[in-house]
């Protein structure tokens, strides 16, 4: 996971950086390092990375192959059904 899908998975689902340290059980300044891209010992990023997934996050790549690295984040889909003919997402 790189420090910009670190950010856009918080900001997705809604939560500050304080929130997101207190999930993941580390300390605030080790996810603002992350998130700035600075040095981080690996298990800051794999808690990061799991804390996020057990929130809802998916971690996906381009129709199954990562290119160059870059995988798109994703909030996990809710089991509700959208009735036919309804629109979904922003209007």
């Amino acid at each position: 996971m790189t420090p910009g899908q670190c950010r856009a998975a918080r900001i997705l689902l809604g939560r500050t950086q304080a929130e997101l340290t207190k999930r993941a059980g580390m300390s605030r300044p080790s996810v603002i390092r992350f998130e700035r891209g600075d040095r981080v010992a690996d298990r800051t990023g794999e808690n990061l990375y799991r804390s996020l997934e057990e929130a809802g996050i998916r971690y996906e790549d381009d129709w199954g192959v990562c290119y160059g690295g870059k995988r798109k984040v994703r909030k996990r889909a809710t089991s509700k059904k959208v009735p036919a003919g309804h629109a979904v997402g922003p209007r």
